[in-house]
């Protein structure tokens, strides 16, 4: 009897020490505090100024020049005391026979502390200045790099050019594709989005309201961008859509314990990453039961113009942000 009790004892102890160890291994305070998060990029030269969004160099008629929008953009009011880590995702237009583009870039700040996410879409079209290329849109940059030296060194190159837009380090990063974008969401049984408006094109068919879409589905929503009345900035907000969709569904208390599951899953379809399953785990810790209403989106201001692409040589639509915008996002929401 003795004995028994002596080793029910030694087995307790054993488990009570695993059950600790494997808290402090999860442990977002521990796992994410600030001294040891990686930095994938830093900014290589200070917060630039805007691009001049002036008339263009080339010849040719007013549609040069810089173009008011009516477009209505997602821009919260400022946060104090700010902290936490950057995470990058990125969405490729991977094909077979030609390098990709960066169809979707999204910069989440995530403060593990406080809870709070806050996410900021860039636009594909946002203009900045590509070293040895000049001023060319954002999502040339994977198709540049891929080009020369593959996969790992676009998703770098896009990386460094996030830091160095908004003069801040970069500690996570995540890049999919299409399929694996796709992948994700079955995995996770589909998304439930609540759209504002209907969408009606040759891929969707989606009445107005909430409503289960599988992975063929959110992806077809996530592209589309023609039928919207706010273009790609439209499109912006249905992405974020699907984000916190995705979000709730993981989240969820009756899908918390399945999580670990899920994310070897989820790795599966991540072409791209920084991010251990342990580090997803504990993310899913601290946002366990997430509501979507929690999550602040944010777009970036500015204006539209056409102007010579030196990449392409001829004239494309660029969006360019308000003069020290960057420079407010960067201060307000990521430092």
């Amino acid at each position: 009897m003795k004995r028994k009790y002596i080793m029910l004892s030694i087995v307790s102890v054993v488990l009570i020490a695993a059950a600790t160890g494997l808290y402090l291994h999860l442990s977002p305070a521990r796992r994410f505090a600030p001294n040891s998060l990686p930095i994938v990029a830093s900014p290589l030269y200070e917060l630039p100024a805007a691009l001049d969004s002036g008339p263009s160099t080339v010849d040719g008629p007013a549609a040069d020049t810089q173009v008011s929008t009516a477009v209505t953009l997602i821009h919260e009011a400022d946060q104090t005391g700010a902290r936490g880590f950057n995470l990058l995702l990125l969405g490729t237009d991977r094909r077979e026979n030609e390098p990709s583009r960066t169809d979707s870039i999204i910069l989440a700040h995530v403060d593990p502390v406080e809870k709070q996410l806050v996410v900021i879409s860039l636009p594909r079209d946002l203009r900045i200045n590509i070293p040895g290329v000049g001023a060319s849109k954002l999502n040339h940059v994977h198709f540049l790099e891929e080009a020369v030296n593959g996969n790992e060194a676009a998703t770098q190159s896009v990386i460094q050019a996030v830091s160095n837009f908004f003069g801040v380090p970069i500690h996570y990063y995540a890049k999919t594709d299409f399929w694996g974008f796709t992948a994700i969401i079955d995995t996770i049984g589909g998304v439930e989005v609540d759209l504002p408006a209907a969408i009606h094109t040759n891929e969707l068919n989606l009445e107005a309201g909430r409503q289960l879409v599988d992975g063929a589905t959110a992806l077809a929503l996530a592209r589309e961008r023609y039928s919207l009345a706010n273009g790609d900035f439209g499109r912006q907000i249905d992405q974020i859509l699907i984000l916190k969709a995705a979000a709730e569904r993981v989240l969820s208390p009756e899908q918390l314990s399945k999580l670990p599951r899920i994310v070897e899953q989820i790795n599966d379809s991540i072409i791209d990453t920084n991010l251990t399953s342990s580090d997803l785990i504990s993310l899913g810790l601290v946002f366990k039961g997430f509501s979507g209403e929690t999550m602040k989106h944010v777009q970036l201001k500015g204006t539209s113009m056409w102007a010579m692409d030196p990449l392409v040589g001829k004239r494309l639509w660029y969006w360019v942000p308000e003069q020290g915008e960057a420079e407010y996002i960067s201060k307000t929401y990521l430092q």
